[in-house]
């Protein structure tokens, strides 16, 4: 089974196999929600990065409503990942700012968390989700990004109300 180092802690952690598929191998890992938020609170957003970014209108078909917020996410795991990040004293903006890559393409990432990092919910990767991740990476080496890949889910569903399992 492949093995990630969380990118915080620093402890090796096994992956089982049916797990990699969701994990992204361009860029940090953390092993846990309390590593994802000292993550955070170590990373500091260059100020001129944020000048490459092109700010979005919020206007999207969104499914999940979270009534501690007032917004609109598009999952549930978008959603108690937003309201863990505010509890925690993060100011986040949600699928508000995109990058150029290439061409042709536009990353969106889930999370702009003010002067910190950009943060990616994710669950299953669509096609070419993956290659789009590796290009934003290197057309934006300076701009510090965490996906929180599926395999930390229950960590963020833990004591919620509206979760069915």
């Amino acid at each position: 089974m492949p093995i990630k180092r969380c990118a915080t802690c620093k402890r090796l952690q096994t992956i089982p196999a049916d797990e990699w598929k969701y994990l992204d191998n361009t860029g940090p890992y953390v092993c846990s929600r309390p590593c994802l938020l000292e993550w955070i609170a170590t990373h500091q957003l260059p100020r001129k990065a944020m000048l490459k970014a092109t700010y979005l209108e919020r206007d999207r078909g969104n499914e999940e409503y979270s009534e501690k917020l007032k917004l609109w996410f598009r999952s549930k795991y978008e959603k108690y990942v937003a309201e863990d990040l505010v509890a925690f004293g993060c100011a986040i903006r949600y699928e508000e700012v995109g990058f150029i890559i290439g061409r042709t393409s536009v990353y969106i990432p889930d999370f702009f968390i003010l002067d910190h990092c950009l943060i990616e919910v994710k669950g299953k990767w669509g096609v070419g989700g993956k290659t789009k991740m590796r290009n934003f990476r290197e057309e934006y080496p300076d701009i510090p990004l965490i996906v929180i890949p599926w395999n930390l889910k229950d960590e963020f569903y833990e004591g919620r109300e509206d979760v069915i399992r």
